[in-house]
């Protein structure tokens, strides 16, 4: 298989999550861009990152 092409429990681990938040993230249509294949689900791995790095908060100044 693909190293770039991952599945649903794969991403999860990435990301360190459960797999029903990457579900929920999908399911909410605020998770990282995905492809069906059939009923089968898959991220490509640049999506997945490209998402998590935008999620990133500036910190703002308290002065």
């Amino acid at each position: 298989m693909n190293d770039d092409i991952w599945t649903t429990k794969q991403v999860a681990e990435y990301m360190k999550i459960s797999v029903a938040q990457v579900n929920a993230f999908r399911a909410y249509g605020t998770g990282p861009i995905y492809m069906k294949i059939g009923k089968l689900v898959r991220y490509r791995r640049e999506d997945v990152e490209k998402w998590l790095f935008g999620q990133k908060i500036k910190r703002k100044e308290l002065f």
